[in-house]
């Protein structure tokens, strides 16, 4: 168990990777969240090898930031594609918020 100092309580830790095959997974399997996830840490893995390889210096907060900036993108993008592929009828059978 690992103490996180915020939240005031304990985690189980497990492998990176168990924690990547379990987001591929889902993210096949077409869950949207995972799918965003896994896009903004491909991002920030690819920005951060890169920042090395040209000696770019960013802050962990940065990279923090960034990593929130892309996740919200490819979330609002995963809802706008959604939105646009709706039929007119649609509002008439289906309540707000799903899909």
């Amino acid at each position: 168990m690992i103490e996180v100092e915020e939240y005031g309580g304990y985690i189980k830790s497990v492998p990176i990777k168990l924690a990547t095959s379990y987001w591929l997974y889902h993210a096949i399997k077409g869950n949207q969240i995972a799918q965003a996830i896994i896009q903004a840490s491909l991002a920030e893995s690819i920005e951060r090898r890169a920042d090395t390889a040209f000696k770019f210096k960013r802050t962990e907060e940065e990279y923090n930031q960034k990593f929130g900036e892309r996740l919200e993108q490819v979330l609002a993008d995963n809802r706008k594609e959604i939105q646009d592929r709706r039929l007119p009828g649609d509002k008439l059978y289906l309540p707000g918020g799903i899909n």
